[in-house]
């Protein structure tokens, strides 16, 4: 079981040499760099929505937070990034629930 995981995790890592920012997101993607501004715009657009609907206690406190996107160009290079993770937790969850008596 070890060296299942183990060889989960070591594969090859998917990467995402371009950074981008705006105002409360922090992007690493492989994408366009239109695709991923697209992206943080979009991401922007929702923040402030969910904070006029949600109406937080403290809206500064929430304009100090950064958040992280992770944007692949395809899925493909989604499934090489993730699918040793998804194993990894699916297993580790299904060892971890009981067993029926």
């Amino acid at each position: 079981m070890i060296g299942l995981l183990a060889a989960l995790f070591l594969q090859a890592k998917v990467d995402l040499p371009q950074a981008m920012s705006s105002k409360h997101y922090e992007m690493r993607t492989s994408a366009s760099k239109e695709e991923g501004q697209e992206l943080l715009d979009f991401m922007e657009l929702v923040h402030q929505t969910y904070t006029a609907l949600l109406k937080p206690d403290n809206p500064q406190d929430l304009d100090k937070r950064r958040f992280t996107i992770l944007l692949y160009k395809d899925m493909e290079e989604y499934v090489k990034a993730y699918a040793g993770a998804t194993v990894a937790v699916n297993i580790q969850r299904s060892s971890a629930q009981p067993r029926p008596r």
